[in-house]
């Protein structure tokens, strides 16, 4: 009880010019603030403490923060490096397709070319395209039309396959199709040489007819019935009858005389002659080029003749040889 009415005087001196300010204050009015005061002291303490922790997680939040962001920039990196790769790559593969495309064109206009040249068809010449050429096939996977950019589309569309396998198997068939260009090349230069060594070789018949009069070598003569060599070969037929060049070639002679009749001597080169005689009309004159097939005259049976035929001799370096293996060798048997 005593402390309660208990006052302390507190006497304030401003300066000498002042009065003097005296107040009293009780003993718990005293308490009360020194408890106030300590109120705020500890919640100060408290409160510094606690914000130095938040001070020191935040400090740690955003270093995470900062880290994460660092590894997911990495990581972006990365992709957009491995996108451009892909896009890169897949750039490439259209080239190559481009590239392999023009080559296919190339080997199906040599083979058109290769065709014309030998007249084969589909069924007797296989297309050479086809060895080279891949098939086509594998799984169906429908396609869902999405909101990806067209970029994500393309690498999407690579599906499963790698690029690097899509690029070997393009590399591969390049390389096949550059190892049968030059094959096809050389075998179009062979066909081209081959067909001109025939232009200018007797290996068709040179009348439209195919009856045999007399054949190549010894035989009793028509007029003396002695044994003699015959030089050629006797196919029969009507007077007029087409009369053939049986190679391509220049001719060296267009004549007549008493024992030949008409004839006509064709220079085939690589010494290749042939001889026409007997014939009733001659259409050409020295120093024409004929064509294989074209006609050169008509047949008869003028000079040493018994009867309408034409006398057909292949000459090879001066020497006369047998027709036949030049005819047989070009003609199919039935």
């Amino acid at each position: 009880m005593k402390k309660s009415r208990t006052r302390f005087t507190f006497v304030v001196i401003p300066d000498a010019n002042r009065s003097v300010v005296r107040f009293r204050l009780s003993f718990f009015v005293l308490l009360a603030a020194g408890l106030i005061m300590l109120g705020i002291t500890v919640s100060a303490v408290v409160f510094a403490v606690l914000n130095a922790r938040n001070a020191d997680a935040v400090s740690v939040l955003q270093r995470q923060l900062e880290d994460t962001i660092v590894t997911y920039n990495q990581q972006l990196a990365e992709k957009n490096d491995q996108i451009a790769t892909l896009e890169s790559s897949l750039t490439d593969l259209a080239e190559f397709a481009r590239v392999l495309e023009e080559d296919m064109r190339d080997i199906r206009s040599l083979e058109w070319e290769i065709r014309q040249i030998t007249g084969a068809g589909y069924e007797d010449f296989p297309s050479v395209a086809s060895m080279v050429e891949g098939g086509q096939g594998g799984e169906e996977i429908l396609y869902e039309e999405t909101e990806l950019s067209d970029r994500e589309v393309r690498i999407a569309s690579m599906g499963t396959e790698s690029v690097s396998d899509i690029e070997s198997a393009y590399q591969s068939l390049e390389a096949e199709i550059a190892k049968w260009m030059p094959r096809l090349e050389q075998l179009k230069e062979a066909i081209l040489e081959r067909q001109a060594v025939l232009r200018v070789t007797p290996t068709i018949l040179p009348t439209s007819q195919l009856r045999v009069t007399s054949e190549f070598g010894m035989r009793r003569d028509p007029f003396t019935r002695r044994l003699t060599f015959h030089a050629g070969i006797d196919l029969g037929g009507k007077v007029g009858d087409p009369v053939y060049a049986a190679a391509d070639g220049k001719v060296i002679e267009s004549g007549r005389d008493r024992t030949q009749g008409n004839y006509i001597v064709i220079d085939h080169g690589r010494g290749i002659k042939t001889r026409y005689l007997h014939l009733s009309k001659r259409h050409v004159d020295a120093g024409d080029y004929v064509e294989k097939g074209q006609r050169i005259g008509d047949l008869g049976s003028t000079g040493r003749s018994t009867g309408p035929h034409l006398h057909y001799e292949v000459i090879v370096n001066g020497k006369n040889v047998d027709p036949w293996p030049y005819i047989k060798s070009a003609r199919k048997e039935p």
